[in-house]
């Protein structure tokens, strides 16, 4: 079995043009004689699809003009969140993760967002740079969403299970109080606390006082910070909250192939044309196949081949065979291949 390679459409729809089955359901598309006539929606467009993913965004939001930033208002591009893992270039509104050279901790790999399809077909064409890395926390977000949980410690949360973040943020007010003993007896400064409270009385020692701004940390990250981007679980009101694992599609088609830096020529709005005004999290913004046949189309005004090649590799590529070549050049120029070659033949 040889790779799909830059074959006539002839060589495909000899097959896929009048599909049939000895028996049971036809599972693919019937009749597809070329790339712009018959070829069905993409499958995560199809009716009755949702983005399986589990972390929430508003990419209108972010993709609004001005937006307040952390040194000033800012104009986002998608390629500030959304690069191919391959991409090296530094990170506008983050940090590389502790990954990036070694291997992720267990608690930091658990918030890590993983891929919910499979990887590229060994045989692929395409490279490192093809499809887009999932977003991560520390590359796109850290620099405009910090975890900070409380006004006198500059120092973020880290973006961990909340039992890591827990004992961060006490190790912290342990450290800021045994520095600053007065604080210890004096009054609440309320003003402009959102939620807004009724003030407690001072606390009676140390550990007290960490026990009240622990209190007051972890009603900022678990109500408000933290679920703008997960929907945390709680089993009771005093246990730790649960994170779902962090997922994110890194490649929604599964029978096709797309290699981003070959289209890297064209504004990414022009393909994801719903990005810029979506607001929901369940939004899939992959373009659909009338997108492609806009460039894709057969003729000579074509501003890119629509060959089958392009897209797809030959079936299923764990049925593979080793194959044992049995033809000569002379024979493959003259389409000859039906009789052995002759001894001296060029």
């Amino acid at each position: 079995m040889a790779e799909l390679a830059h074959t006539s459409e002839k060589a495909c729809t000899d097959c896929h043009s009048n599909l049939k089955v000895k028996s049971g359901e036809l599972k693919v598309k019937a009749n597809i004689a070329s790339f712009d006539n018959g070829h069905p929606e993409f499958t995560p467009l199809r009716p009755g699809q949702t983005d399986p993913g589990t972390i929430k965004l508003n990419h209108a939001v972010h993709l609004k003009k001005g937006l307040r930033g952390v040194k000033g208002n800012v104009d986002m591009k998608c390629t500030d969140c959304h690069r191919p893992a391959a991409d090296m270039q530094p990170w506008p509104y983050g940090k590389p993760g502790p990954w990036a050279k070694e291997p992720a901790p267990a608690d930091e790999a658990a918030m890590m967002p993983v891929s919910l399809t499979t990887a590229p077909s060994p045989h692929s064409r395409i490279s490192g740079r093809a499809y887009m890395a999932p977003v991560n926390y520390f590359e796109a977000c850290s620099g405009c969403h910090p975890l900070i949980f409380d006004r006198r410690i500059s120092e973020p949360a880290p973006h961990k299970k909340p039992e890591v973040v827990r004992e961060f943020v006490v190790k912290k007010l342990e450290e800021y109080i045994a520095a600053h003993p007065d604080e210890v007896h004096k009054p609440e400064d309320l003003e402009g606390r959102i939620p807004t409270r009724i003030p407690r009385p001072p606390a009676r020692d140390a550990k007290e006082w960490v026990q009240f701004r622990l209190e007051d940390a972890e009603l900022l990250l678990w109500r408000k910070t933290c679920k703008e981007c997960h929907s945390l679980q709680f089993p009771d009101q005093t246990a730790l909250p649960k994170v779902p694992e962090a997922k994110m599609t890194a490649r929604w088609m599964q029978h096709g192939e797309f290699d981003h830096q070959a289209h890297q020529m064209l504004k990414c709005e022009e393909c994801h044309t719903k990005a810029p005004t979506s607001k929901e999290t369940s939004d899939i913004l992959v373009p659909g196949v009338k997108v492609c046949q806009e460039c894709h189309r057969p003729g000579k005004e074509a501003a890119a081949q629509a060959g089958c090649f392009e897209c797809h590799q030959y079936h299923d590529w764990k049925q593979e065979k080793h194959v044992e070549g049995k033809y000569t050049v002379h024979q493959l120029m003259t389409g000859i291949v039906n009789k052995p070659e002759a001894p001296g033949t060029k």
